[in-house]
């Protein structure tokens, strides 16, 4: 990879700007323990490893686990408070040229305050269909929220020089919703690390417990990879009744013993390293997400650099992802009817790594990510 120093010129504006010899900071609520492991925190820290591959000095403010909460309700989210004289030492002693603000918990609000306190431009991105999560798991608080909770996201996002989406049909939501200046910056995959690999076979491994696991030759496998939580919908994954078929689930999360508890068959394998992953996603004849409220889905990106088709519902953000036949079949309502057709699809031979390599690999989308920043004028 190329650390050089490199000089590119802007599309929007026809400066010329550098992407090495930069000081970027990223302030996030996302944390790195155990079940820290989420497509933002994993996007967050590929975007570090390449920018500071290409000479750049990248710095991480976010939640610190051992002081953080759980939100009542959802132990899955977990959130930290700092106060304003962090964020002042970090102006002060790192002095960044750039700063990027990736989520819209107490850490992301309170950075955009300091931004603004101290007159730097800053961008945003937009990942979590929080909005229609609450709607759907707490109704009457979503109803009693003006327009859903919308004001707030709009609130956290407004003074952004640009708001980063994943997806073309989240951008036109977000511009629907009252957003302005939102730009396209595609999820990425470190390619260098996923990519097709030789099957495994599953009955070598050991679950999260240690037990070996359990899976025949002759059964087919839907992998997720992901938090083990209860806006992942992992129980609509589990409950398929499909013959000759096992759910394995690599992740950790607040849901996971319970749900280890109800779906004895479902084999979990807890938290793998990213190195991990890949012969994992190979090895399984489908990747299957039962989110509904995905901007991305990384885990689906990953499988596909693997070489491995997607069945899904067809949320808002896979829907720009899987748009080719031969990636996937994605359902409105029917989970059971996609990961059914989606067995039928031809084998990839190649196709579906090729094809999504080519849209994201992690330097095509970090280089899209760094354009799409601003400086600070440190």
């Amino acid at each position: 990879m190329n650390t050089t120093s490199v000089s590119e010129r802007s599309r929007s504006n026809g400066e010329e700007f550098s992407l090495s010899g930069n000081r970027i900071l990223f302030i996030s609520d996302t944390h790195t323990g155990p079940d820290g492991f989420n497509g933002v925190q994993r996007t967050m820290e590929r975007s570090k490893k390449v920018l500071q591959q290409w000479g750049n000095q990248v710095f991480v403010f976010q939640t610190n686990e051992k002081r953080s909460f759980s939100v009542p309700g959802h132990p899955e989210v977990r959130l930290s408070v700092a106060l304003p004289s962090h964020f002042r030492q970090v102006f002060q002693t790192f002095r960044p040229t750039h700063i990027h603000i990736f989520t819209e918990g107490p850490i992301g609000v309170l950075g955009r305050w300091m931004c603004k306190k101290h007159g730097m431009p800053y961008t945003t991105s937009y990942h979590t269909q929080w909005v229609d999560f609450f709607a759907k798991n707490h109704p009457l608080l979503s109803k009693l929220l003006p327009d859903g909770g919308w004001p707030f996201i709009r609130f956290c996002h407004s003074r952004a020089k640009r708001v980063m989406t994943r997806t073309e049909s989240i951008r036109q939501i977000l511009l629907e919703k009252g957003f302005s200046n939102v730009v396209l910056w595609p999820g990425g995959v470190d390619t260098e690390v996923f990519m097709p690999c030789d099957p495994i076979v599953w009955s070598n491994l050991v679950d999260v417990d240690g037990k070996p696991v359990d899976i025949t030759p002759q059964e087919r496998t839907m992998l997720y990879v992901g938090r083990i939580s209860k806006e992942k919908n992992l129980r609509a994954l589990l409950s398929l009744n499909i013959e000759n078929t096992r759910a394995v689930l690599v992740g950790s999360g607040p849901d996971l013993r319970s749900l280890q508890r109800d779906f004895p068959r479902g084999v979990f394998l807890g938290v793998k390293s990213p190195e991990e992953l890949p012969p994992l996603y190979s090895s399984a004849t489908l990747f299957v997400h039962p989110g509904k409220h995905e901007t991305f889905c990384l885990g689906a990106a990953e499988a596909l650099v693997c070489d491995t088709p997607v069945a899904a519902f067809t949320s808002t953000g896979l829907v720009n992802l899987i748009d080719h036949e031969r990636l996937g079949v994605l359902d409105d309502e029917d989970l059971e009817k996609a990961v059914r057709a989606a067995f039928e699809l031809p084998p990839s031979n190649g196709f579906c790594a090729q094809y999504a390599r080519e849209r994201y690999g992690t330097e095509v989308v970090t280089r899209q990510f760094f354009k799409n920043c601003v400086p600070t004028s440190l």
